[in-house]
């Protein structure tokens, strides 16, 4: 009887000892900004400027970006980007003001991956 109660005491103890494997982080955040510019050649608007004798809304607009971005361990990457970009000429000379708010959201998968390069395929939602 002292046998029985001495093993099962000792593989009970041995079962509490045991520890639970470690997991990696699953996800991987960062944040990101860039610097760049938001072509718009063809506005329907710009028509009704000239004929208003407005100068004209230009093609290119210098625009500043902030991004959030996770990347998961099963390949999905999500990422929010929100940009500025605005062109203040003379408002009384000319009236032409620009201001737009860029919002981005994007959902993809990775595809392939070599070291720091990866190719994916997914969605992109934007709004101006």
């Amino acid at each position: 009887m002292k046998t029985i109660t001495y093993l099962l005491l000792l593989a009970s103890t041995l079962s509490f000892a045991q520890e639970a494997p470690q997991t990696e982080n699953e996800t991987k955040m960062e944040w990101y900004f860039g610097f760049g510019a938001i072509i718009h050649p063809d506005y329907n608007i710009n028509t009704n400027l000239i004929d208003a004798g407005v100068k004209r809304l230009p093609d290119v607009t210098p625009a500043a970006v902030i991004g959030w971005n996770a990347t998961f361990t099963n390949g999905f990457i999500f990422s929010m980007e929100f940009g500025s970009s605005s062109l203040f000429n003379n408002r009384k000379k000319d009236g032409s003001q620009l201001i737009q708010i860029p919002v981005s959201a994007r959902l993809h998968y990775i595809l392939a991956q070599t070291g720091r390069i990866q190719f994916s395929a997914g969605a992109n939602v934007s709004f101006v």
